[in-house]
């Protein structure tokens, strides 16, 4: 028995009621936290408190598997509001194209996540945050060592990994890995989880004995890494 089924259902018959209050989009955004969901909210506190843990280390975020930009945004704000003077800068990385399973992984996931660049493009835009957030269109499977071969300088102090995508996590590790700087942080959305099968398996051939830990109120992301 699943073990959110009660809360999963309260939640959805919420949203899918929510539309009949008629609030504005400028009341929902001024008042966000009236409307988010209790895990959503959840989420986002949690990428607030590894990213203080990482906050004060040299290095950039790469945010893997971007869609709408939801973690994206979430640390560039973080980053303009924390580090101002600092050369941080958030990468997100997608091919805009949904999700393409192999036999490996989650079959179901087919097709899903098509979003579009010029939109986040845009989002990035008007919210002043283009010095902070470069958007990057790539197969992460067959793009990765040509793009860290032109930035030789590139470190990280944070990778989220939220793809699902067996051969784009294998990839992913293996290029970004090497690029944590020490005390870095890996963060999971799916470890230890049936919606991402192979996940586990690729986070214990990378990342070898490290410590895996959970985050004991958010439901996802599932669990992070820090980098001895």
């Amino acid at each position: 028995m699943d073990k959110f089924k009660h809360d999963d259902e309260v939640y959805f018959d919420y949203i899918a009621n929510l539309a009949e209050l008629n609030y504005s989009n400028q009341e929902i955004i001024y008042n966000f936290p009236s409307f988010v969901g209790s895990v959503n909210l959840a989420r986002f506190l949690s990428f607030y408190e590894i990213y203080q843990e990482i906050r004060n280390l040299s290095g950039d975020i790469a945010d893997v598997g971007t869609y709408l930009g939801g973690s994206m945004f979430t640390f560039a704000k973080l980053v303009k509001l924390f580090e101002p003077y600092s050369n941080t800068r958030v990468h997100g990385f997608d091919w805009f194209k949904g999700q393409t399973p192999s036999a490996n992984d989650d079959l179901s996931q087919s097709g899903k996540y098509i979003t579009s660049q010029s939109k986040l493009e845009s989002l990035i835009n008007l919210q002043g945050l283009a010095g902070i957030t470069e958007l990057h269109d790539l197969d992460l499977i067959n793009d990765l060592p040509s793009f860290i071969l032109e930035r030789p300088w590139l470190r990280f102090k944070c990778i989220f990994l939220d793809c699902g995508i067996e051969k784009v996590m294998e990839s992913t590790l293996e290029n970004f890995w090497p690029l944590l700087v020490p005390g870095g942080i890996l963060i999971l959305d799916h470890f230890n989880n049936a919606a991402s099968p192979q996940e586990s398996r690729v986070v214990n051939r990378y990342c070898g004995n490290s410590l895996i830990k959970s985050i004991d109120f958010s439901r996802s992301p599932t669990a992070y890494v820090i980098k001895s």
